[in-house]
């Protein structure tokens, strides 16, 4: 049994762990993100003229507190945190990452279509923390419902060369775990698309979390989905379908 893994921060941790059931872990890192400057005294302006807050990834969460501890903000920025209402798109993990850095609490959501129905009430404003490339679907939610949108990046994203993709076919695998909805979507819209869906039919998909699931739908995919969307979760809901304890 041969399992792709798509993050590169996951493989050593699958490899380790699923070893010795005697499977084969494949790993395929289709995304790689590298952290950019962040203006924080932009932030922090933009969070006191704002109602909402949306951390795209934990890893956001994490990188404005990093950047802010070294501007000297960071007591400015939890207060001002602290009077918005803070989602993430990222699940339950996006949650507690966001709440470990920076000391807030966020309402995780399934995918961008909920935030109408969670931003009631009034709203000057919204804030949105991208990772890697920027959320449009959020970004053009919040506009609708919040009028202006301020927007950062903590991360930019590059796209793993084509020779690296093409693992995912050949030799490809019968478990394929996917931790990115960005990551999905590079894997599905480049040269071996065609070939991945085909692949995919007799294969099983992991999502790690709802928004991976939402996106891997779009292209036709049903995945398990893992509702904690950190490794070690993700990983015992393989070892359980290598075990049979979950149904493959």
């Amino acid at each position: 049994m041969r399992v792709v893994v798509t993050s590169p921060r996951a493989i050593k941790a699958f490899e380790a762990a699923l070893g010795r059931l005697g499977a084969e872990v494949l790993g395929v890192p289709l995304v790689s993100t590298r952290p950019v400057p962040m203006d924080v005294a932009g932030f922090l302006d933009a969070a006191r003229k704002s109602d909402v807050a949306v951390f795209v990834s934990g890893m956001a969460a994490y990188r404005l507190a990093e950047e802010a501890r070294a501007a000297g903000l960071a007591v400015e920025v939890g207060e001002a945190l602290r009077g918005l209402k803070i989602y993430t798109v990222e699940g339950d993990k996006g949650a507690v990452m966001v709440r470990n850095a920076l000391g807030v609490e966020a309402a995780h959501v399934d995918s961008s279509r909920e935030l109408p129905r969670l931003v009631d009430g009034p709203c000057r404003g919204a804030v949105v923390v991208h990772h890697g490339e920027r959320a449009v679907e959020v970004v053009e939610t919040l506009v609708d419902r919040c009028g202006h949108v301020y927007e950062f990046s903590a991360y930019i994203a590059e796209r793993a060369p084509d020779h690296v993709a093409r693992l995912l076919v050949d030799p490809g695998g019968d478990i394929y775990v996917f931790f990115s909805a960005l990551a999905v979507r590079y894997a599905f819209e480049g040269p071996i698309g065609e070939a991945l869906r085909e692949r995919m039919r007799s294969a099983v998909a992991v999502a790690a979390g709802p928004a991976v699931a939402e996106a891997l739908r779009e292209w036709g995919v049903e995945p398990i989905v893992a509702r904690d969307g950190r490794i070690g979760p993700v990983i015992e809901l393989v070892r359980g379908l290598l075990e049979g304890r979950n149904s493959l």
